[in-house]
């Protein structure tokens, strides 16, 4: 991985830090001509250690010029010792890890963690997906973009003499295998089912793990495919959410862009069971990455736009049984988060169900994550692509132009109700924080009356 003059990386030592087991700081005591380590007299880098082993991380410039823009570097991992091959993938595969889902070529864009601190005392059962940090007083929890697992404590290595022999120079283009710490707390060992279906399909998998919320999924990229399996207890298996990707590719015309399906495979192992869905991948990112919602305006030609609306036109004259929006949702819930009576959805149509940036992606657009499409109310996916983006006044306000013939209609707003009352739900459980003031804010605005705070 190389990286231009102004690229900006000050999150990298943070995400190492609060991800890796065995985080250290390795400083240098002599010049690197003298030493063993590649580093400058008096810094110190970031480092992981293991068992008289370790590997360290630096950047060196590999261009030059007498602009900044025609100067690059690149990130090299240096090991030692007998793990240092097992350590300097690992840390390589963090960095890959962190450039895909942290890093953007627009410094603007970078993405932050969400950061939850909790009391001394309280147990892993009740903290929040994340990476924990334990600290005298309290415990911290880090959610970054691709990391939504609820992860076990890092391993305390005790103190070992470093062995300098064997010593071995990386660049980045390694990957992390998978390990029984990356396992989901719920379903069992993800990584080994993926390995299972990489090889049923005989595909190599060498794209950084991305796990989905609560460790239900894991994707990784393989070659020109994307391999996700997801996994469940027996009897919870199948249904709507688990045939989505499939029903879509089937019923969705091929004038909608989403990755194609290329093959599924389903099996059962010691009460779970999994789903491999073999991929298109996709080399365009995503609007924004480890977020639903937009933090700043974003400026994307008219083009971009005019496909998202014939998509969406396209989509809505799809004929289906999926139920992505029960009434007895609205009926259950409208009360609890809204503060009114439910309203009754009476006009409906064909959408995708979960429209937001992170499953759209920049020019040229695709829709991503089909998992939940089918019926719901007229007005329901650009109600909840609106509410993304009540942060950025801009856009929001581009999404109401270009929709208007949707959303300033009376059978919108009922839609829009319903979006606005399923964002709080998924904020009280961690999900979408950030926008909450702005999504109550917005339903007031519709409905005149308070809504209940939780």
């Amino acid at each position: 991985m190389t990286m231009g003059a102004n690229a900006y990386f000050g999150s990298l030592q943070l995400y190492a830090a609060t991800t890796l087991p065995g985080f250290c700081r390795l400083a240098a005591h002599q010049d690197p001509d003298k030493a063993v380590t590649a580093i400058a007299e008096g810094r110190d880098a970031p480092a992981i250690v293991g068992d008289a082993s370790l590997a360290y991380l630096i950047h060196v410039q590999t261009k030059d010029g007498d602009r900044p823009q025609d100067k690059e570097s690149e990130w090299v991992v240096h090991a030692f010792g007998e793990q240092g091959h097992e350590l300097a993938e690992q840390l390589a595969a963090t960095v890959l890890a962190w450039d895909r889902h942290v890093r953007a070529d627009d410094n603007d864009q970078h993405a932050d963690p969400v950061l939850t601190v909790h009391p001394a005392d309280t147990p892993d059962a009740l903290l929040p997906a994340g990476d924990i940090v334990d600290k005298d007083h309290c415990r911290l929890v880090f959610r970054w973009p691709g990391r939504d697992v609820p992860l076990p404590r890092p391993v305390e290595h005790p103190g070992a003499e470093i062995v300098t022999e064997g010593v071995c120079r990386w660049n980045l283009r390694y990957t992390r295998r998978c390990s029984p710490r990356r396992r989901s707390t719920t379903t069992g060992t993800g990584c080994g089912a993926h390995t299972a279906a990489a090889r049923q399909f005989e595909v190599s998998a060498s794209g950084p793990e991305v796990w989905g919320w609560q460790g239900r999924t894991l994707g990784r990229r393989a070659g020109d495919c994307w391999l996700r399996v997801v996994s469940a207890a027996v009897d919870k298996a199948g249904g709507r959410l688990w045939e989505g990707r499939a029903t879509a590719d089937t019923a969705v015309p091929r004038s909608v862009s989403r990755p194609r399906l290329r093959g599924v495979l389903d099996w059962a192992s010691a009460g779970v069971a999994y789903r491999a869905e073999l991929t298109e991948y996709v080399p365009v990112h995503p609007v924004t990455r480890g977020t639903s919602a937009l933090a700043r305006d974003i400026a994307l030609p008219d083009a971009w736009w005019s496909e998202l609306k014939s998509a969406l036109a396209t989509l809505a004259t799809v004929p289906t049984d999926r139920e992505s929006v029960r009434q007895g949702w609205v009926d259950r819930n409208f009360r609890r988060f809204l503060g009114i009576d439910p309203v009754q959805i009476t006009e409906t149509t064909t959408g995708h169900a979960d429209l937001h940036w992170a499953n759209l992606t920049r020019e040229p657009l695709a829709l991503l994550d089909w998992e939940n499409w089918g019926r719901l109310p007229v007005g329901y996916d650009l109600g909840l692509f609106h509410a993304y983006s009540l942060a950025t006044p801009a856009t929001a306000a581009r999404i109401r132009r270009e929709f208007a013939h949707v959303l300033d209609t009376d059978a919108c707003r009922t839609g829009e109700l319903v979006a606005l009352a399923q964002l709080p739900q998924a904020c009280t459980r961690g999900v979408h924080p950030t926008p909450t003031p702005l999504i109550a804010r917005r339903a007031e605005e519709l409905t005149h009356t308070p809504v209940p705070s939780h």
